[in-house]
């Protein structure tokens, strides 16, 4: 079996021979191979859901290089409620420049009740940084942050117009392509 065999059967849908033939070349250590694996782990497609499973591949294909690995294990964090593991992810993402790390790693820093803190003021830096990057998902975190914490009515409504047409822009995002990393 090789990658390409798994790719074919993936893109099919048919995952349990997928899951088997990525399952035959992972021993190669290849990244991808490992993220899909522990995506297929995750969710239970071509195999027995097994987040354990899926937690020790996207480690591993962590340690090899994958920036994706990296995300994907702090989403699985974020919602196993072990923030504190999913920070340190979404912080090695983060640094390497990817977009949907730093826009979550921001969305995590600035879930405070305290938007005078070094942590919240550190949250809105990496949203901004993700929103350079071209994250509309981390762009409209930003503006909702901002005119939350805005206390003047034509400033606040100018911000809810500037986030309605953010989203308006991820809807036609959307639309053009669902898989998008932008829309992450």
């Amino acid at each position: 079996m090789s990658i390409d065999t798994g790719i074919e059967h993936y893109n099919r849908g048919n995952f349990r021979k997928a899951f088997e033939a990525f399952e035959a070349v992972a021993v190669i250590e290849d990244q991808d191979v490992l993220c899909a694996l522990a995506w297929m782990h995750e969710h239970g497609k071509g195999t027995s859901k097994n987040t354990q499973a899926a937690i020790d591949l996207y480690t591993k294909a962590e340690a090899l290089g994958s920036v994706n690995a990296s995300y994907q294990l702090g989403l699985l964090f974020t919602d196993s409620q072990s923030t504190e593991e999913a920070e340190k992810c979404f912080q090695r993402g983060a640094r390497t420049g990817h977009a949907p790390s730093m826009c979550q790693l921001g969305v995590l820093l600035t879930n405070c009740e305290n938007t005078q803190s070094a942590r919240y003021k550190e949250g809105l830096g990496w949203l901004r940084k993700s929103t350079d990057a071209g994250s509309l998902r981390a762009q409209r975190a930003l503006l909702s942050r901002q005119r939350a914490a805005e206390k003047r009515p034509t400033l606040k409504l100018w911000l809810s117009a500037k986030l309605l047409r953010t989203n308006v822009l991820a809807i036609i995002q959307i639309f053009k392509d669902v898989r998008s990393d932008r829309i992450s």
